[in-house]
């Protein structure tokens, strides 16, 4: 028996023993960083370890960042406005705000050391408006838990751009401010990568806590949408710039082009409303797919939050997938395809492309191959929007007839055309088409 106890007693030192040396052992190589081949993470370097991929500026990604960021920056021009106005009863709290939310660094080199000398300093941001827009916001992480974003923004009453760093304590949920003044005296900019705004947490004061901004698909999409209908409704220069570059040359392929849709279609632009969407993401960019109340679809390509490209239609640009497809359809399928196409163009006012898919006989007869006279009668005969049913197919020496209907998309309109396409497949996805003239 006493031989047992004493097998046991060796048996439990020699496990505790080898535990101890695994562990020692465990702790000398996390030391010399041996583990994972990195610097090991531990509570003495927690404010300067860096995740190696998001050492440089880039543009915000994230939509959560950017428009908690673009909270904080009216936060930020409220609070220096309200700080000012000595006709107001919360002058004080105000400029405690201000104050609250100034980094340390900013007020220690500037040496300001009172929330009055603060809001002198800041006077000329808003002493006439507040008002602002967002031109860019860029990022880069200096530790892991603290964000430093360049927001740069336009003053309208200023005439003039003003960028500033917002630091973002993402353990606290806090942030601060380094002005325009910090950024000018050191040279800062979105190319300099190793900026000095210090290492520690931002402390948390009364004005400085922040929660993040939650931005749904649907949301996103929503916002895209307008910002694509306003734009429609001001400059060419303004929609050019929103579009794809390889769009824009096929779709209009000049300026004059462009304003003249601009201009013919104004009133049905001013109405258009979201109806739907999709969301496609990709290794570079974010697609929204987005469709509104008359079936008109819009392709926007986003590489950063409000960044994108905007395609106005889905046929323009060709789609390999889409295109292998077709090649696969037999012939009344890809006649119907076909036709499909070309009332989108009509949907789309996009009238000189539906032109120049018809026969060149049957243009020269009936427009004088003319493509305003052609859109002229497409605007009194076809006004509405529509969709399409098929009634009969017949083919004959390699010419489809494909019969269809035609209805209008809005509610409440129950006018219906009769209509026979014409059409002969050719290469590819190309075709050529007539059709009865009513």
């Amino acid at each position: 028996m006493e031989n047992k106890y004493k097998k046991l007693k060796i048996s439990i030192f020699v496990l505790a023993s080898m535990i101890i040396i695994i562990v020692i052992l465990f702790i000398i190589l996390n030391k010399q960083g041996i583990l994972e081949n990195s610097e090991p993470y531990t509570k003495e370097n927690e404010e300067s370890y860096v995740d190696e991929t998001i050492k440089s500026w880039e543009k915000v990604k994230m939509r959560d960042q950017y428009y908690t960021v673009e909270e904080l920056t009216e936060r930020y021009l409220t609070y220096a406005s309200d700080a000012i106005r000595s006709d107001s009863p919360t002058q004080e709290e105000d400029q405690k705000a201000l104050y609250d939310i100034m980094d340390s660094k900013y007020l220690e080199e500037f040496k300001i050391s009172n929330r009055k000398d603060l809001s002198e300093q800041l006077k000329y941001l808003v002493e006439k408006s507040k008002a602002f827009s967002i031109k860019n916001i860029f990022t880069i992480d200096k530790s892991i838990n603290s964000k430093i974003f360049l927001v740069n923004i336009y003053l309208s009453h200023l005439q003039e751009e003003y960028n500033f760093f917002v630091k973002m304590d993402t353990i606290n949920l806090t942030f601060s401010i380094f002005p325009q003044e910090y950024l000018k005296k050191h040279n800062y900019s979105e190319k300099d990568d190793n900026i000095e705004v210090g290492e520690e947490r931002v402390e948390k004061k009364q004005y400085n806590s922040f929660q993040m901004e939650d931005i749904s698909d649907e949301r996103m999409s929503v916002v895209y949408f307008n910002q694509i209908k306003n734009k429609l409704l001001r400059s060419a220069d303004t929609v050019q710039n929103m579009l794809d570059e390889e769009y824009y040359q096929k779709r209009f392929g000049s300026k004059e082009k462009l304003e003249a849709f601009l201009k013919n279609n104004q009133r049905e632009l001013a109405k258009i409303e979201i109806k739907s969407y999709l969301v496609n993401y990709h290794t570079d960019y974010n697609e929204y797919v987005c469709k509104d109340q008359n079936d008109k679809v819009y392709v926007i390509k986003e590489y950063a939050v409000n960044d994108y490209k905007v395609q106005l239609d889905d046929y323009t640009i060709s789609d390999e997938e889409l295109d292998e497809k077709y090649m696969t359809l037999t012939t009344q399928e890809k006649v119907v395809n076909n036709v499909n196409k070309w009332i989108k163009m009509l949907n789309y006012r996009d009238y000189e492309s539906a032109f120049n898919v018809l026969d060149e006989t049957f243009r020269k007869e009936n427009f004088g191959n003319d493509v305003s006279k052609f859109e002229q009668y497409m605007r009194q005969k076809f006004p509405d929007y529509y969709k399409f049913n098929q009634v009969k197919y017949m083919q004959e020496a390699g010419i489809s007839e494909q019969q269809i209907t035609m209805s209008p998309i809005s509610e409440g309109l129950e006018s219906q055309i009769q209509e026979t396409i014409y059409m002969q497949l050719g290469e590819n996805t190309n075709f050529v088409m007539s059709f009865n003239i009513i």
